[in-house]
């Protein structure tokens, strides 16, 4: 599966030796949708700023980008280097 935005435009994601439950391509984007539905619904609006702490390979932002229409600004960090991508 080929992840991409609802443009139509691909979304890079993390390379498998990086996800810590291995999840599929597939697996990866929807478990990322989902949370990212789980924001909207606890008042995330399409232009907010969201800083995500302990954002490890961006499961997040690959969701807000593949299921929703968010256009705001997206921060993550991570303490764990190895894990930002």
């Amino acid at each position: 599966m080929a992840a991409t935005t609802r443009s139509g435009e691909p979304i890079p994601l993390p390379p498998m030796n990086l996800r810590l439950m291995r999840d599929s391509d597939e697996q990866f984007v929807t478990s990322g949708i989902r949370l990212a539905q789980v924001l909207y619904r606890h008042g995330l609006k399409s232009d907010d700023t969201l800083i995500d702490v302990g954002c490890s390979v961006g499961r997040i932002p690959d969701g807000l980008l593949a299921g929703t229409n968010f256009h705001g600004r997206y921060l993550g960090f991570d303490v764990m280097r190895r894990q930002v991508a």
